[in-house]
């Protein structure tokens, strides 16, 4: 028998009625708006999503807010896509200004942007804490303080909370450097990319060993990372490298081939380095621990500008 969309293996749903008659006549993944009301029509709450069956339902999940069962029944505006529902939400949310959206939920005066940012915290200690998978929704909101069900007010779930920590951690940081670095030579920028990714692994370790098997294993999140994290990067890199062959201080290359390949090696070493630890946080669960970072930097730095091959010994040619 099939499983009801109405129902989740993290609990079952008690939809009203009228309710649960839009949720079984939606269409598998429709992207949209939702807006929950009362008996008297009034809006509640106004949210989009990509998957509105499912995102409607986790609302009457047992125990998760304290507020469903005032809502009798939902209005549903289907979108082309999850961008347009979002603008189209926000939009809604400013003229009806519903009593249970993120502005005042609680009576918590803290904006959406600081609240998002204490529920990511509370996610990325827990993650790196127990793992991905042994870490519930109801973990996070207790750690941040809050009631489960005001997470889905900014995320979707728990994948949606992993992927927005790794592209703020990663993303940010990447930023950070590119802006440190946007004036240096091609030598330097190596340089300073190595130095600020071996800092970065080493004080994001346990954080990332556990994004580290989620990606692996998982698909659909290996598809959303690198679209939202990986990809991002090889850009900016290529971007720079651009600029350096065209100002004459590198020679013509593939660009669309290097940066991978200089960045998939940096990824490698970060992996092996994380991975190796088995959770230590200390210098001496590091994979090749008996090299300090600066060796390894000037290793690799070496290779990437002058390869394995000998200098040529002019005399002999000359000879």
């Amino acid at each position: 028998m099939a499983r009801s969309p109405y129902r989740s293996n993290r609990g079952n749903t008690q939809l009203p009625e009228k309710v649960r008659r839009v949720v079984e006549a939606l269409p598998i993944n429709q992207v949209g708006v939702f807006l929950l009301k009362n008996s008297q029509g009034k809006i509640l709450r106004i949210g989009h999503s990509k998957d509105l069956r499912h995102r409607i339902a986790d609302y009457f999940r047992a125990g998760a807010i304290g507020w469903p069962g005032k809502v009798e029944t939902v209005e549903v505006i289907p979108t082309k896509s999850e961008n347009t529902a979002q603008a189209l939400a926000q939009e809604l949310i400013g003229e009806h200004q519903p009593p249970y959206n993120e502005y005042n939920t609680e009576s918590l005066p803290e904006s959406a942007e600081t609240r998002r940012s204490q529920i990511l915290r509370a996610a990325a200690a827990l993650f790196a804490q127990n793992g991905y998978q042994h870490t519930t929704v109801k973990e996070i909101a207790a750690r941040a303080g809050i009631s489960p069900g005001a997470i889905y007010l900014y995320f979707d779930g728990k994948r949606d909370l992993l992927l927005a920590i790794a592209d703020h951690v990663i993303g940010q940081a990447w930023g950070q450097t590119q802006a440190a670095m946007a004036n240096l030579d091609p030598e330097a920028y190596i340089d300073a990319i190595l130095q600020d990714m071996l800092h970065f692994t080493r004080q994001n370790r346990p954080f990332l060993q556990a994004i580290i098997a989620e990606i692996w294993t998982d698909k659909e999140l290996q598809e959303q990372f690198f679209k939202r994290v990986v990809i991002p990067l090889f850009e900016n890199a290529g971007q720079y490298l651009e600029l350096q062959i065209k100002e004459g201080t590198a020679r013509p290359c593939q660009v669309e081939v290097v940066i991978p390949t200089i960045a998939g090696s940096l990824i490698i070493l970060s992996l092996l380095r994380t991975l190796a630890a088995g959770g230590g946080t200390g210098a001496d669960d590091d994979f090749l621990a008996e090299f300090s970072d600066e060796d390894l930097v000037e290793e690799l730095k070496q290779l990437y500008f002058y390869g394995l091959r000998l200098e040529r010994d002019e005399t002999a040619e000359e000879a």
